[in-house]
């Protein structure tokens, strides 16, 4: 009987790491995913004298990405700070840049107690599509320029034109 017992005992224990095995393997294939979402977002890319088309890429990185924290009407809550207004901020170079930067590297102090984590993890497209939608979204009125994928690529690849002070430290 304790022959049994210790072959049940066994052989479940090989069936669970079984089970863990492939359910690892599906999540680690699942991560491959991302390679194609890049050749899914690349299709929102403005052609040469094109369009720069974020309007769903931008609602839907939002609502992935920013609405927890932010909220759905953007004013925030608790202690996460609200993201209107940022309108007021794009219309100039260097609140662009601090925009972006703030997006893909994130902001450790703004007076708010909780850090804003860095966005890095997101396509050129989609951090350019989430700013558009903020500004239009939540902003105040009045013209701002479109971010555009480039823009974005620009300060990822550490083109800071904005002055000191703009660019957190990584």
């Amino acid at each position: 009987m304790r022959h049994l017992l210790a072959n049940i005992v066994t052989y479940s224990i090989a069936l669970l790491l079984f089970i863990g095995a492939v359910l690892f393997a599906r999540m680690r294939s699942s991560q491959y995913t991302l390679t194609y979402q890049s050749a899914v977002l690349a299709a929102y890319e403005p052609t040469p004298g094109g369009e720069f088309r974020w309007r769903q890429i931008g609602a839907e990185t939002y609502t992935r990405n920013c609405r927890s924290c932010h909220s759905a009407d953007g004013r925030g809550w608790d202690e996460y700070p609200g993201v209107e207004g940022a309108d007021s901020i794009a219309r100039t170079a260097e609140g662009r840049a601090r925009l972006i930067d703030i997006h893909i590297h994130g902001l450790a102090t703004d007076g708010s107690p909780v850090p804003m984590p860095g966005m890095g993890h997101l396509h050129d497209v989609e951090v350019a599509a989430v700013l558009n939608h903020i500004v239009e979204e939540f902003g105040t009125g009045g013209s701002v320029e479109t971010f555009t994928p480039e823009e974005v690529r620009r300060r990822r690849a550490g083109g800071n034109d904005s002055g000191p002070g703009t660019h957190p430290a990584k």
